[in-house]
């Protein structure tokens, strides 16, 4: 087993704006193995790649099995995208090793994503970019 240097690693409140504006969603933004990739990237989000080994969220099937950080009782209580509070959706995991009982919150908007089979279950780096709209701005999944 890897030694978590996530769990001694802490991030900013600017360094979550700039993944969210690298077009990170909401829960990445917040996790600390992204900021950790961040870190080892040595700053440029362009380049910045999650430490996580199988971590995939609702677009890519899953439901962030490897999130570690300050929402990871309520990933629930937040769109997993945009951030929004209290969204009415709730998308649970379709692929194997990812817990079924996390339940992930989605706003309309964006559980249409899910609904209309955005997902991809490739590997993260191998699967073709989308593009969807995030706090307003149009961006490349």
């Amino acid at each position: 087993m890897r030694t978590p240097v996530y769990a001694v690693n802490t991030f900013t409140t600017e360094a979550t704006m700039a993944a969210r504006q690298s077009g990170f969603s909401f829960v990445c933004s917040l996790c600390l193995r992204l900021h950790e990739g961040n870190r080892m990237a040595g700053g440029d989000w362009d380049t910045t790649r999650c430490t996580g080994t199988f971590c995939k969220g609702p677009l890519g099937g899953g439901s962030y099995p490897e999130y570690e950080g300050p929402i990871k009782d309520a990933l629930n209580r937040f769109c997993f995208i945009c951030g929004t509070t209290n969204p009415p959706h709730a998308i649970a995991s379709c692929l194997p090793g990812h817990p079924r009982d996390r339940l992930l919150g989605a706003c309309d908007e964006h559980a249409k994503l899910v609904d209309e089979g955005m997902f991809d279950e490739r590997p993260t780096g191998t699967r073709p970019k989308q593009k969807i709209r995030i706090a307003g701005h149009e961006v490349e999944l």
